[in-house]
C-alpha cells in the first residue's frame, strides 16, 4: 500500500510502492523448481537458493565451485526433492521427464528409502554413459553393513557391470567395472552414510570414494552391460536382486570426474548442497 501526499497547489496522489526482486535463478534451477511446482510440491525459499547454488555450482559457477563443469557430462541428477513419487522422480537435468520406481520404496522429505526387499529405482541406462569416462555418486542417510547394492547393473551373459554395494558387514566395500574388485580402505568401514561413489574409466579401472578416502585402484576397462543401472539395488540380465534398504538422499551420474581433487571438490559441493537442505549426515 502506498502513502498518500499533498502538492503545494493542492492537488494529491499516492507513493507508488516497488517491490525488490532478487536476481534471476539459474534457467535449468527454475525449471527444475517449476517441475516440482507442477507435481504438487512448493519449493521454500531455502530450497530455492540450495537448488539454484548447486546448479551453478556443477556448472562450475557456484558459491561453493567456481573451476569444474560437471553440468556439461551429466547423465542423471537426482536430488530427491519432494515427498511423492511424482515429485522425487523428476531428472533434475532434463524435468520434463522422470525415472520410476518400483516395490518398497518410502518418499521422505530427506530422500528415497529402500525396503531391502524389492525396492529400487532406475538411475540410469549405461550406454548413456559408455562412450565417456561415467562416476556416479550417492549420498546416503543411514548406518547400515548390508551386503546389498547402492546401485548396479550386471550382464549375466558379458560380465560386464559397473556398480557399488554398500557397506558390508566385514567392513569391505565393494565395486567393479568387468569384475568384482573388493576395495579396503586403511581402516575397516564403519559408516555408510553420506558421499560415495565410483569413479570409472575407459581404459585404465576406476577408483572407489569413500566418504572421501580414495580407495585402492582396479585396472580394468569398461565395458557397456547395456542394461539399466538401477537405484538401492543391483539389475542384471534376468532382473534386479541385492535390494538396499539405506536411504538416498541424492544420486548423480555424470562424466568428467576423474582425478582424486575434482572428487574432494564434487564431495564438498553435495555436502554443502545436503546442508543447506538439512539432509547432511
Amino acid at each position: 500500500m502506498g502513502l498518500t501526499f499533498s502538492n503545494s497547489n493542492g492537488s494529491s496522489g499516492r507513493f507508488r510502492a516497488y517491490t525488490t526482486f532478487s536476481p534471476s535463478l539459474d534457467p535449468d534451477a527454475q525449471a527444475y523448481i517449476d517441475a516440482l511446482d507442477s507435481a504438487g510440491y512448493t519449493v521454500s525459499g531455502v530450497e530455492e537458493t540450495a537448488i539454484n547454488n548447486h546448479f551453478l555450482d556443477l556448472k562450475g559457477t557456484g558459491p561453493n565451485n567456481s573451476t569444474y563443469d560437471w553440468w556439461t557430462g551429466i547423465v542423471r541428477l537426482l536430488p530427491f526433492i519432494g515427498t511423492t513419487a511424482a515429485q522425487q522422480a523428476i531428472k533434475a537435468e532434463s524435468p520434463v521427464n522422470s525415472i520410476n520406481f518400483y516395490g518398497g520404496v518410502t518418499h521422505n522429505s530427506t530422500g528415497v528409502e529402500g525396503n531391502g526387499t524389492n525396492g529400487y529405482y532406475d538411475f540410469f541406462f549405461s550406454s548413456d554413459a559408455a562412450t565417456e569416462d561415467v562416476s556416479v555418486w550417492i549420498y546416503k542417510g543411514l548406518n547400515q553393513s548390508t551386503d546389498t547394492w547402492d546401485f548396479g547393473a550386471r550382464n549375466n551373459f558379458t560380465s560386464a557391470a559397473i556398480r557399488l554395494r554398500n557397506r558390508t558387514a566385514g567392513g569391505n566395500l565393494q565395486a567393479n567395472g568387468y569384475s568384482v574388485n573388493v576395495l579396503q580402505g586403511p581402516n575397516s568401514l564403519l559408516d555408510s552414510r553420506g558421499f560415495t561413489g565410483v569413479s570409472k574409466y575407459q581404459a585404465t579401472g576406476f577408483d572407489a570414494y569413500y566418504q572421501g578416502n580414495q580407495l585402492v585402484r582396479a585396472f580394468d576397462a569398461f565395458s557397456d552391460p547395456a542394461l539399466m543401472v538401477t537405484g538401492l539395488a543391483e539389475n542384471t540380465s534376468f532382473g534386479p536382486g541385492g535390494y538396499n534398504s539405506n536411504e538416498h538422499r541424492y544420486a548423480l551420474a555424470t562424466s568428467g570426474v576423474s582425478t582424486t581433487t575434482e572428487e574432494a571438490a564434487l564431495r564438498a559441493t553435495v555436502e554443502a548442497f545436503m546442508t543447506a537442505l538439512g539432509r547432511n549426515v
